[in-house]
């Protein structure tokens, strides 16, 4: 048992004092940074338009564009969102066509039971395409889009009352790129004398959002797929 014990004792000094060969690597000055989403609007960050687009003089059947251009100039991918807000619409001027189409009576001014019919906004049909490009298509005019995106058509029949308020999603901007934005406004051919003189203001939002999951580039009729599904749940 005596002998026992001293070779345990003796086993545990020899582990205690032999050496092993080592090699310690250290990585320093490692950071964590959070990555940045940001755009820029026709070359502007924040995005202030001067003139804001103005449609005047609007008239059945008339279509009027706004197109813009969209850069990320954040160090991310993002998804890109446009949100239009009504913020007003009014009788500007009323005049005799108008007046009696509201059950007026006219005679230099709108009096009677005349009924006012502020919602010109039911009668804009709205469109929108997008493209994508690695370049600006502002300065280089014959840049070819490394995708397009078809959101809205005529056929659709989308009306900015119906839009207002609504997140529609625009697509994805990787970054450096740039997305070239086209919108039309298009008042209905049966517009009829209760819009005259009316006027409509809203606001328009631009909202950039990291990506989330799997996102697939790839040119198509986004339009013509909504239709379709919409025509389906119909």
């Amino acid at each position: 048992l005596s002998l026992l014990t001293i070779g345990i004792v003796s086993a545990g000094v020899f582990g205690a004092t032999k050496a092993f060969f080592t090699d310690t690597e250290t990585s320093k000055n490692n950071t964590f940074s959070a990555g940045i989403i940001d755009i820029a609007v026709d070359g502007q960050n924040p995005w202030s338009r001067t003139t804001p687009y103005q449609f005047a003089d609007m008239k059945p059947s008339q279509v009027e564009y706004a197109n813009f251009v969209i850069k990320n100039v954040g160090s991310n991918p993002a998804n890109v969102w446009k949100k239009i807000d009504i913020t007003k619409e009014e009788d500007k001027t009323i005049t005799e066509s108008e007046c009696e189409y509201g059950g007026g009576t006219w005679d230099g001014t709108c009096s009677g039971n005349y009924t006012a019919k502020n919602d010109i906004s039911s009668a804009i049909r709205y469109d929108l395409t997008v493209w994508v490009y690695d370049v600006d298509p502002a300065q280089n005019p014959g840049a070819t889009a490394k995708w397009w995106q078809i959101i809205y058509t005529d056929e659709m029949n989308k009306r900015l009352n119906t839009l207002n308020g609504e997140d529609i999603l625009l697509g994805m901007i990787p970054a450096g790129w740039y997305m070239k934005v086209q919108q039309s406004y298009h008042m209905d051919s049966d517009t009829e004398n209760w819009a005259q003189g009316d006027v409509m203001t809203f606001d328009i939002t631009l909202t950039a959002e990291q990506l989330k999951g799997t996102v697939l580039m790839e040119n198509k009729n986004f339009a013509c797929l909504l239709y379709t599904s919409d025509a389906a749940d119909d």
